[in-house]
């Protein structure tokens, strides 16, 4: 097939996102200047004509015209836009499809907007779009299920199972808060084919109903419970801190009900507002307590989101002061004064990943930078990474780790799925250092 050089990205070229009224390239957010930025819309109901999937291409490609003559700048910044040689849309297949076609939704969450609980259905036929893209969609398909709630709208079993009949995707995140239980995800959750996050938010029911503007948290959790049977590790836990929720004795709550509703195997992920580009001090020393405390509970799969990862490490020089404002315990601070300890005593770790995320870990790394610790073996879980070359080393299966090394996760996708291959080698958790100390 023909290929151009051209500035371009992977989900312009090969990610559909359907929202009520539009098509959407993305659902990247980021900041230029002080002005958030993304969530380009390529194609509106009103001024783009019907939304078929020949119109969509259509739009696709007058998008990737005008940002390459400078006609276009909503992709400006967007560390995503890369200059390379790229296919045709015309001759791509949909490997992403995100369904946030409609804003119906049981909760009005204070960090949201009516975008997103606004009641709106989408203006045109799904299933008439649906049946366009057949044979135009990978086999290596994934789908996003949002809105809105995705279970809030009576048909959503039958268009989930229509979805799944029709293209057979290889995995589905579903982004749901588990108000209400589906049958129809749980049983792509046993097939192994299905990811369910739910954001929390809160320890406590008056928390809970302040910060989602609803009543029901023993309900989520219960639901939780129900999805994570058997599925523990495809189950993702977010709670992302708002200025109501990051009390120590609401994250004490929060655990506490992990703990009590058998959730600790799952994945739990720490983020914050995304509209928010500056976090207060804090609130951050507030995401690190909950980092370290899940760590304290032996709840190892934890990670930060990349909306506030960089924010942690920006003043790992002050969590130390702010972390004394926290009763925290001897494993919280054994964990967080690892850091010194490979700088002072090992010198090297293992890096375990070696994609977008490690090269960025190690690039902003200011113990590598310094020479106070430098990478000894680069390993990966994927096949098609060994035998690269990663940082000046040969990427390596994980079995040349021994349990002598220090081991840094590289991964924000994989980090759950890592600490469990590690559990079952029997390595031990002490020597698995966070990757935001790197």
């Amino acid at each position: 097939m023909i290929k151009s050089k051209y500035k371009s990205c992977v989900y312009i070229q090969q990610a559909v996102y359907l929202a009520p009224t539009e098509i959407r390239t993305c659902c990247q957010r980021f900041f230029v200047d002080g002005r958030i930025k993304g969530d380009v819309v390529i194609m509106s109901h009103n001024e783009s004509g019907d939304i078929t999937f020949d119109n969509i291409l259509k739009q696709k490609e007058k998008l990737i015209h005008e940002i390459n003559n400078g006609l276009d700048d909503r992709c400006d910044g967007c560390s995503l836009l890369i200059e390379k040689e790229w296919k045709k849309v015309n001759d791509e297949k949909i490997n992403v499809i995100s369904f946030e076609n409609h804003s119906v939704c049981n909760m009005k969450c204070i960090y949201c907007s009516d975008t997103y609980y606004g009641g709106e259905k989408e203006s045109y036929s799904l299933s008439d779009l649906l049946n366009s893209m057949r044979g135009k969609v990978s086999g290596d398909l994934h789908i996003a299920w949002g809105g809105g709630e995705p279970t809030a709208r009576k048909d959503f079993e039958n268009t989930f199972v229509m979805v799944n009949d029709m293209f057979s995707p290889r995995t589905q995140m579903i982004f749901t808060n588990a108000l209400k239980y589906s049958k129809s995800i749980k049983s792509a959750l046993n097939a192994g084919t299905a990811y369910v996050t739910t954001s929390t938010d809160a320890g406590s029911e008056e928390t809970f109903r302040a910060v989602r503007q609803s009543k029901g948290m023993s309900k989520v959790f219960n639901n939780l419970r129900r999805y994570s049977v058997g599925s523990a590790e495809q189950v993702t836990i977010k709670y992302i801190f708002t200025e109501l929720n990051y009390s120590q004795d609401e994250l004490d709550g929060f655990i506490s009900n992990v703990i009590s509703h058998d959730l600790i195997d799952c994945n739990f992920l720490i983020s914050a507002n995304f509209k928010e580009e500056i976090i207060e001090d804090d609130r951050i020393a507030a995401m690190a307590y909950l980092y370290f405390s899940l760590l304290e509970k032996d709840i190892y799969n934890v990670s930060f989101d990349d909306h506030v990862f960089t924010r942690v490490r920006d003043i790992g020089s002050k969590l130390g002061v702010l972390l004394s404002h926290y009763d925290v315990s001897g494993k919280v601070s054994q964990i967080f004064n690892a850091k010194n300890y490979i700088a002072n005593h090992s010198k090297s770790i293992v890096l375990w990943g070696s994609g977008e995320f490690a090269k960025y870990l190690v690039s902003t790394s200011k113990l590598i930078q310094t020479g106070s610790v430098h990478i000894e073996k680069v390993v990966d879980g994927l096949k098609d990474n060994l035998g690269r070359s990663f940082s000046g080393l040969i990427v390596q299966s994980p079995d040349a780790i021994t349990d002598k090394n220090f081991v840094i996760i590289a991964s924000v996708n994989y980090h759950g799925h890592i600490m469990r291959q590690l559990f079952k080698k029997g390595f031990d958790t002490s020597r698995i250092i966070p990757n935001f100390m790197l």
